[in-house]
């Protein structure tokens, strides 16, 4: 049976108590909205926590103690309909409805009773004005309070830099100065300015120092006494002596005005601990509250609603967190492939936040080649640490290398208060100004050890004195940041982690080499060490897009789509972020000076449009498409264009070596990517359709997606054309950079009246080489040779041979083999083995680095070929050259200490070249082959050794015409090719110094050329110069005809095909005379009967000579050098060819006991020799005496006149036999 509900009716009275309550609860809400929206926060949750929390553990009635909020008490005043006072009528209202009521009356009560307790709690904290017995005034310069002594010289110093901003002042004086009044600005500013101060403000906190927040005009004023304070100390009077402008301005602490607001601040700020006592102090409870953004001041301030604004956030790990992976974020948008050095920066901001330790806030060590963003990220934590945290630092880039001397450590901390017009501290003076500063030492390797030794105490305690004013500075709040070129060769070898890397190692000093002292790198150590590797294609292309971005948008300019590829082209090697970042402003600049040159100056500037072309008729690329017409535009127009339909022939794409690129639509599915990414192909996408997604991101593996605009041949030909620059400019930038190269375009202009448009075509590269590089005396100047193989004569197996080395020398090795490290090149000096390396380099257009190996023996040769190779491979591709290269590769067993050590250094180096795109080739001539280490011929090393023979009789017949029409020298055919036969068995060097010297001759003689020259040229060559005046007697001269006709006769007897090129008893220089053959028409192989055939040419001289004298001591001296040679000739015959029929085949050179055997069959071989030529020459006397007398007479026959002697001979030697 259901209970009947009882109907109640609740008088006006009760009604008009009940909504008078329920106002006074919304009166109350009201006031505690205003209270947090005065502290700032942001709701009410912590605070809510914070009092039911404390209320809920002292209430122990009713566990379900509901806490209410404002909405919950709105939501209460709807549910009951008889608080609505806009209802006139009595409401009925059931028992339950009051019962109900009743229950949500007391829990309402209970909050409000808390609320209040909360509420004045809070209030006692917030809006607590200290009692002060002093005015604050009076308490900044009468306190003998430390801290609040420095923060009276704080407000001071910015008063007095703000007075000289303003005008009031011009110089600080002695008396009557007047200074602008302090507001509560100052105040901050002069907190700001200690950093010992803020420290216990942030542990009061809760915070890190990083976490505190000023206002800019807070930052503003003391950036303004950075830029008017005086740096170096003056006299005021003349009797007084220096003092620094912070001695000066501390005297003015008296003329301290406070506005009332900043008087109003410091009440909050000071605390006195003991009424009865003169003594204050900073009230760190207030301060706290003022960071926190909980501080409610009982006065107006713009100024520090502001700051309570900036640092009302709570305090949270969580949040720093946020901030440090945002400071990360926004550095690798600045500084792109160092995200280990980004890393490490987030690290020691984070470890800055959180880790309580004397020093300084952190320190990184940057270390890397030059051009890779070690100061660029610097400057970037500063920006990312003011952006994240609004903490107000700035940068100081101090450049070491100006610190390099004894007493750089004065120009840093201050030269020393007993000096007059002494100067500040340049480091001490800037963190007096500025205490949170990003400091970057630059270069610090090439600091003075006094400026490194004054540093470790810094890095150690975060704090030094200034040696002028004697002020301790305090660096608590500093980052330092140091940077180095140490360690750039092993980032140059482009490790894949650096943490394989003792990267303190790489900092430390060694012999003859720059480094760190131990202790501070021990210093460094506690921080952070980040090796910068070389920037790679796709950073230095992601710089020149920032670059591209900002030209782009340049309303004046209309720069192609690819303006970060056109800025790049343009700049050749000279890839550094500087240099992208400022070219636009330098290709604008040049682009103008153009178009100035070919156009007049009109009333209204023309638009300017500019392009760059692409040769792409050697571009191989893929293309992935199904839409057909897509597939006909791309086979009619691009012969190298392969077209694949489907994904799974993209399979088959990694086989063609060919290819440069894939092309890929930008709607490919990700088994698409994955199959792309398997071939191993440079990626690009394209967007065919007419929906643009400007919110597209590409894929990682995507190098760009280019939008085509129309289904047109020129649209695909711009792509196409784009694509190929780009994948061009990955392949070579590196290259580029390394090689130092620059390149020039040819500006073409079509001029309109409405536009202008330039191309840019042609582009000429050229190689650089840095001096530096080249400097040591045993390097040789560098060069891209112009010879070819068009100009080598001869050598045509030679070159063939070339054929897999060229190929690979210039990029384009589709063989399976590795290329060789260097082939070694043997032959007689003068056979050009220097001018054929040459040709090798400049037949594929890389550096021909060029050494004297004797040379690279002086000094530390270990050091030498270590540089050698270094700058052979930054300038790779290239061809180094060694000449005389028996001098670093002699056999160990028989060298000395200093050249096994050189072979040593020198096998390591070449087992460890790296064969990758741009390989260096060695080529080392040496005319003693056999003298060499077996172990440079091993294979991997000089794989082949290439005989560069003497030139044959074409090979000279084309040189000396090459060197008659370089001369301007008019050589009949006839003649040109009787001189080749003469000089059979020379060699190109010979024959170019002929001419040379020919032509010296004629210059100093003032003399035509003649034929005849040729001759006479030879002979000095051969013999020395002839003597203008014969200093020889008839009877000697007549000896000398004897003589030479032996030799000549004995000539013809073996070798009758021989001709005779000069006969000559002139006196030279050398010798008396000359018998000069042409062999080319006779066997001359070295058998055991040629052998002893030259045996009797050599002493048949001498054989004459005795035929003449009827006495034996007349004989001359004329043939000593004849038997040299033929004694020469025949030790070896016998010791090395085992052409003795006595002694038999052997080495004598190993069998020292027979050494006099062998020296008695070489003086029977020598005596049988002479007897031969004296035989045959007694035989023929008649024709001996007919020759030599014909000689005497004319001095000089040649083969013609010798012929017809010898046929006179025959003559008459017929008549006499018939009469």
């Amino acid at each position: 049976m259901s209970q009947s509900r009882k109907n109640t009716t609740i008088s006006d009275s009760s009604i008009e108590a009940m909504q008078e309550a329920f106002d006074e609860i919304k009166r109350s809400n009201k006031e505690w909205d205003d209270m947090f929206d005065q502290t700032g926060a942001d709701d009410h949750s912590s605070l809510d926590a914070d009092l039911f929390a404390d209320a809920q553990d002292s209430d122990t009635e009713e566990a379900d103690d509901k806490c209410f909020e404002p909405d919950d008490l709105e939501t209460v005043y709807a549910q009951y309909p008889f608080f609505d006072s806009t209802k006139t009528d009595v409401l009925p209202v059931s028992a339950k409805d009051i019962g109900a009521f009743e229950q949500d009356w007391q829990k309402i009560r209970r909050h409000e009773e808390r609320k209040a307790l909360f509420k004045a709690n809070h209030l006692t904290q917030s809006k607590r004005r200290n009692s002060l017995t002093l005015p604050p005034h009076h308490i900044l310069y009468e306190t003998q309070n430390y801290e609040l002594r420095e923060f009276a010289n704080q407000v001071i110093y910015l008063l007095a830099s703000k007075s000289l901003q303003c005008g009031i002042l011009k110089r600080i004086e002695i008396n009557n100065n007047e200074l602008v009044m302090c507001d509560e600005t100052i105040l901050l500013s002069a907190l700001f300015g200690l950093s010992s101060v803020m420290h216990k403000i942030a542990a009061a906190a809760g915070k890190s120092p990083l976490e505190l927040k000023f206002a800019p005009a807070v930052i503003e004023q003391r950036r303004q006494l950075l830029e008017q304070l005086e740096r170096r100390t003056y006299a005021l009077d003349s009797k007084a002596g220096t003092k620094s402008w912070f001695h000066y301005a501390q005297s003015l602490k008296n003329q301290i005005n406070l506005e009332p607001n900043a008087s109003a601040l410091l009440y909050f700020i000071i605390r006195q601990p003991d009424p009865s006592v003169m003594a204050f102090e900073f009230d760190y409870e207030n301060l706290a509250a003022l960071f926190r953004g909980r501080l409610i001041l009982d006065f107006p301030s713009e100024q520090l609603e502001q700051l309570l604004r900036l640092n009302a956030a709570k305090p949270s790990l969580l949040a720093q967190h946020r901030k440090v992976s945002q400071l990360k974020q926004y550095c690798q948008q600045r500084i792109f492939g160092q995200e280990e050095a980004v890393a490490s920066i987030g690290e020691m901001v984070a470890a800055s936040l959180s880790v309580k330790k004397a020093g300084c806030m952190g320190i990184a060590t940057f270390m890397g080649a030059s051009g890779s963003g070690k100061t660029a990220l610097a400057e970037s934590l500063t920006q990312a640490v003011n952006t994240e945290f609004g903490a107000g630092y700035h940068t100081l880039v101090l450049n070491m290398e100006m610190f390099s001397e004894q007493n750089s450590v004065m120009k840093l901390f201050g030269s020393g208060s007993q000096y007059v017009d002494s100067s500040l501290g340049d480091l001490t003076t800037e963190i007096i100004c500025f205490p949170r500063t990003v400091i970057v030492l630059d270069e610090i390797e090439k600091a003075h050890t006094s400026v490194i030794q004054a540093m470790l105490t810094l890095l150690e305690k975060g704090q030094i004195k200034d040696q002028t004013t004697n002020n301790l500075v305090d660096f608590s709040q500093c980052f330092f940041i140091f940077t180095t070129n140490l360690g750039q060769k092993a980032s140059a070898q482009a490790l894949t982690d650096s943490k394989m890397l003792d990267l303190k190692a790489l900092l430390a000093a060694k012999p003859g080499q720059p480094g760190l002292s131990p202790e501070l790198i021990s210093r460094l150590a506690g921080g952070y060490i980040a090796l910068f590797k070389p920037l790679s294609a796709q950073n230095l292309l992601a710089v020149a897009e920032q670059a591209a971005d900002i030209a782009l948008a340049d309303q004046g300019f209309q720069w192609p789509q690819n303006m970060a590829e056109l800025i790049l082209e343009t700049l050749g090697g000279n890839l550094e972020p500087r240099s992208i970042k400022a070219q636009p402003a330098k290709l604008k600049s040049l682009i103008m000076r153009h178009i100035c040159q070919a156009v007049e100056e009109a009333d209204t500037d023309p638009a300017i449009s500019v392009t760059i072309t692409e040769d792409i008729t050697d571009f191989h690329f893929a293309v992935l498409t199904q839409q057909p017409r897509l597939k006909r535009l791309f086979k009619a127009h691009f012969n190298h264009c392969t077209v694949v339909s489907s994904t799974s022939r993209l399979k088959a794409l990694a086989s063609n070596s060919k290819l440069s690129a894939l092309l890929l639509p930008c709607d490919a599915t990700a088994e698409t990517l994955s199959a792309a990414q398997a071939t191993r192909l440079p990626i690009y996408g394209f967007n065919a359709s007419a929906v643009i997604y400007p919110l597209y991101t590409p894929p990682v593996c995507v190098e760009k997606v280019y939008q085509l605009a129309e289904l047109s041949q020129a649209a695909m030909t711009q792509l196409v054309q784009q694509m190929a620059k780009r994948q061009r400019l990955l392949n070579t930038m590196v290259q580029w950079r390394a090689r130092n190269m620059t390149v020039s375009f040819d500006y073409q202009l079509d001029v309109k009246p409405e536009r202008i448009a330039v191309t840019l075509t042609d582009p000429v590269y050229e190689q650089r080489f840095r001096h530096e590089d080249f400097e040591p005396g045993f390097m040789q100047t560098p060069c891209v040779p112009d010879t070819s193989f068009k100009d080598l004569i001869g050598l045509d197996a030679l070159k063939q041979q070339m054929g897999f080395i060229l190929q690979t020398l210039r990029g384009h090795n589709n063989f399976v083999l590795d290329m060789p490290k260097g082939y070694l090149l043997a032959g007689l000096p003068g056979t050009g083995k220097s001018y054929f390396a040459k040709a090798v380099a400049g037949e594929c257009q890389v550096p021909f680095i060029p050494v004297n190996a004797a040379d690279m023996m002086c000094g530390n040769v270990v050091d030498n070929i270590n540089h050698l190779f270094d700058v052979a491979e930054r300038y790779a591709p290239c061809i180094v050259f060694f000449d005389e290269f028996d001098a670093v590769a002699l056999n160990r067993q028989t060298s000395s200490t200093l050249g096994r050590l050189a072979v040593n250094t020198l096998l390591t180096r070449l087992d460890g070249f790296n064969q990758s795109q741009n390989p260096v080739f060695v080529l080392a001539a040496t005319n003693f082959a056999r003298s060499l280490d077996p172990a440079i011929m091993r294979h991997g090393r000089f794989d082949k050794v290439v005989n560069i023979p003497l030139p044959d009789i074409q090979a000279r017949t084309r040189f000396i015409k090459n060197c008659a029409a370089q001369y301007q020298f008019d050589i009949p055919v006839k003649a040109l090719q009787q001189f080749a036969r003469k000089i059979s068995g020379a060699t190109f060097g010979f024959i170019a110094n002929l001419f040379r010297d020919m032509q010296l001759t004629i210059l100093t003689e003032q003399k035509p050329f003649n034929v005849a020259m040729l001759d006479e040229q030879l002979l000095t060559a051969t013999i020395g110069n002839k003597k203008a005046v014969s200093t020889t007697s008839a009877k000697t001269r007549l000896i000398i005809a004897y003589h030479e006709t032996g030799h000549y006769l004995l000539n013809k007897r073996w070798f009758p095909n021989a001709r005779c090129t000069s006969l000559s008893i002139q006196e030279h220089e050398g010798a008396g005379g000359v018998t000069a053959f042409d062999y080319d028409e006779e066997d001359t192989t070295n058998t055991r009967a040629t052998i002893k055939a030259r045996l009797q040419i050599l002493l048949a001289g001498r054989a004459a000579e005795k035929l003449l004298s009827k006495d034996k001591d007349d004989i001359t001296t004329g043939a000593s050098h004849d038997i040299q040679q033929a004694t020469k000739l025949a030790r070896m015959a016998i010791s090395d060819c085992g052409f003795s029929d006595v002694l038999g085949l052997a080495d004598f050179k190993q069998l020292p006991m027979l050494q006099q055997n062998v020296e008695q069959e070489v003086l029977k071989w020598l005596n049988e020799a002479y007897a031969e030529s004296e035989a045959y020459l007694q035989q023929n006397w008649a024709l001996v005496k007919s020759i030599a007398e014909e000689l005497f007479e004319k001095e000089v026959l040649d083969q013609e006149t010798l012929d017809l002697v010898h046929t006179k001979h025959l003559t008459r030697q017929n008549l006499k036999s018939l009469g």
